[in-house]
Formats: structure tokens, C-alpha cells, sequence
């Protein structure tokens, strides 16, 4: 994991106090090294909420599946089908990261088409309306809407804090800590994702599935809170974000997640609404960053350049 050319440039203090402090807290986390079947574990809440495909498809119907009423159609039909698909394929991408070390980063191109992020989501939510209850569909609904919120919002603070990648500025220190999948780092490492370090998308994500699950089932609060929490010590651990990275994109998903429930109607055209808000405003938002280019979507051409 070579330095990235641009690391030591960046608009966040890099040296001051504020980062040597979370650089510190974050090392035990990324020095650590797991064996690879708890590695695989912790790429599912590490990677699943901030991964487009899993978190606009797979991720709302397992967020649906444990609301009191829900019907068993619901379950059997969509939740049980879809769970299984996107698992045997995240086993099947993860063993092909193992042999390869290219595998992972199929799943952030797979939804590069906009018409595949705007069609799929209400997928979901058409055959929750159809087979399931009306509360599976609220939660989804208010999952959706404000995970397409925080995205934007995380977005744009990325553009204007502008943080190296602990894989970008801590490369020499990183390179020896043994990872199954390291791939994981190696996605973020490449130029258009280098200075996207704060706050963390994925961590973002996570937090929008907890208080979502929080708000619909309230006994379920502890695994809502381990799948928040899970999510973010993945992000720490493959390298992809510091502790404060994590930390920020918790409160801001979590944050916007809790305004949507309390303050607005959860329904189907909320959903649509957020989306079309962030289709709209994405290229916009990206020129609040200092480089050209798109930065979050991965450019699968510009990786396999970086891996050759």
C-alpha cells in the first residue's frame, strides 16, 4: 500500500492536536488483526450500509423484516430471496477478493447506471406496499429517505473538510498490518477517493439503518446499536476512515434519521423526493472540492490502473 501522490495535501490540519489525538485512539483498531472468518463477519456491517447496491436493495427489506405486523408473504417472497442472493454473492465477491484481491469493488460499480439507483429502491418499496405491512413500509421509507440525505450531506463535507485516508497518510505505518481483505483500503487509496476521509459515508449509513430500527421496533435497540457500532469499527478497521471520521458520519445519519421520523410523514413519495434531491445535487455538490472529477462513485477503470 504505496503512499497515495497527494497525500500531504488536503485542507484538514493534518499534525494538529485534533488528529494526533484521533490518530491515536484510531491505531489499536487498525493495527489489529483478526482471523479471516471474523474478518468476512465484519465486512458486512462494514461495507453493506455504504455499498449502493446493499444499501438501497438488500438493506431496507432486512430492516423491514422484524416490525411486529409484518406478513409472512412479505418475509418468504422478498425478505428470505433477496437476503440469500446478496449474501452468496458477497461470499462469492469476498472469495474472489481472497484469490485475486479484486472482488469487493464489482459491488460499488454494479449501480454506476443512475436509472439502476432510481428504479431499484422502489423495487423494494413496491413489493413491501404489495406483501408487507404498513409499518415494514414506513420503516423503509424513512430508511431510504434519509439514507439518499445523509449521502448529500456527507458528500459535501467531504469536499470542504478534505481529509487524507488513514491509507493515504499513514500508508508506511499500514502497509505490514496483515488484512484478508484489503482490498477494502485499497478502494479507498485510489486518487478519487483519497481526501474523503471525513466524514464516513458508510458509518453514515449505518447509523440511518439503527434509527430506523429503533424508531419502528424500540425492543430492538441493542442490535441497532451493534450494527451502527459494528459498521463503524469496520470502517476503522479496513482502514477506510479514522475514529473521528466514523464518530461524524454516526451523528449526521443518526441525526437526520431521527428528524425524518419525528418531524415528516414516512411514505413513498418522501422517498422519491430525497432521491431525486441527491441525483439533482450531486454534481453540484462536487464543486465544493478542489479537484475535478466525481469522488465517491468508484471509477472501476482509474482502480484497476492503480492495480496494475
Amino acid at each position: 500500500m504505496p503512499p497515495h501522490e497527494n497525500a500531504g495535501v488536503g485542507r484538514f490540519p493534518e499534525g494538529g492536536l485534533l488528529d494526533r489525538v484521533d490518530k491515536c485512539i484510531s491505531r489499536p483498531l487498525q493495527k489489529l488483526s483478526l482471523p479471516t472468518p471474523l474478518e468476512f463477519g465484519l465486512t458486512l456491517p462494514g461495507v453493506w450500509f455504504g455499498c449502493p447496491v446493499y444499501s438501497v436493495c438488500v438493506v431496507p427489506l432486512l430492516l423491514a423484516a422484524p416490525v411486529p405486523d409484518q406478513e409472512r408473504g412479505f418475509l418468504l417472497g422478498a425478505v428470505l430471496p433477496t437476503a440469500t442472493a446478496g449474501f452468496t454473492w458477497w461470499c462469492k465477491l469476498c472469495r474472489d477478493s481472497l484469490v485475486t484481491g479484486k472482488g469487493i469493488v464489482r459491488a460499488y460499480s454494479i449501480l454506476m447506471s443512475k436509472s439502476l439507483l432510481l428504479c431499484l429502491p422502489h423495487a423494494g418499496m413496491g413489493i413491501s406496499k404489495w406483501l408487507g405491512s404498513q409499518s415494514g413500509t414506513r420503516a423503509m421509507s424513512n430508511y431510504l429517505s434519509a439514507w439518499f440525505c445523509t449521502q448529500l450531506t456527507v458528500e459535501a463535507l467531504k469536499g470542504v473538510v478534505w481529509r487524507l485516508r488513514p491509507t493515504a497518510v499513514d500508508a508506511e505505518e499500514l502497509a505490514p498490518v496483515r488484512r484478508a481483505f484489503r482490498e477494502i483500503g485499497i478502494i479507498t487509496n485510489i486518487p478519487s477517493q483519497a481526501n474523503l476521509s471525513f466524514p464516513s459515508g458508510d458509518a453514515a449509513g449505518g447509523a440511518c439503518f439503527a434509527m430506523a430500527l429503533r424508531a419502528v421496533t424500540p425492543q430492538l435497540w441493542g442490535p441497532a446499536f451493534a450494527a451502527a457500532a459494528l459498521c463503524g469499527a469496520g470502517r476503522v478497521y479496513f482502514h477506510c476512515h479514522h475514529v473521528l471520521d466514523v464518530v461524524a458520519g454516526q451523528c449526521i445519519g443518526g441525526g437526520i434519521a431521527w428528524m425524518l421520523s419525528q418531524h415528516t410523514p414516512c411514505n413513498w413519495p418522501q422517498v422519491l423526493l430525497s432521491q431525486l434531491f441527491l441525483m439533482l445535487l450531486w454534481k453540484p455538490v462536487q464543486k465544493l472540492k478542489p479537484k475535478q472529477g466525481v469522488q465517491q462513485e468508484l471509477n472501476s477503470r482509474a482502480f484497476r490502473s492503480e492495480g496494475n
